[in-house]
């Protein structure tokens, strides 16, 4: 099987369908945010059940399935550096 989010056409493991099965229905099923406005452009998280990371059910679930999915990932295919990650040597005689 192959990942539909991969325009290269990367394999997907069938956990990795579910997993991604699981969180496509978690974030259909998002709960409102009612995080109280303290102050002009502060927010309190506390009991929202969307933002409040510490308390929300539905935080904690989306939290584990993301982990196992990225996990899976790795597993697969270690992290490579991004071309803006790797350090150049460059010469130290050249001005820029």
């Amino acid at each position: 099987m192959t990942n539909p989010y991969c325009p290269a056409g990367c394999p997907i493991s069938d956990r990795e369908r579910e997993l991604l099965d699981e969180i496509g229905a978690l974030e259909a099923n998002e709960p409102e945010c009612t995080c109280r406005q303290i102050d002009v452009d502060l927010l309190d998280p506390r009991g929202c059940e969307l933002c409040d990371k510490s308390t929300s059910p539905w935080h904690a679930e989306y939290r584990r399935l993301t982990t196992e999915l990225e996990g899976l990932r790795e597993a697969r295919e270690p992290y490579r550096p991004a071309p803006e990650d790797v350090q150049y040597e460059y010469d130290r005689d050249v001005p820029f």
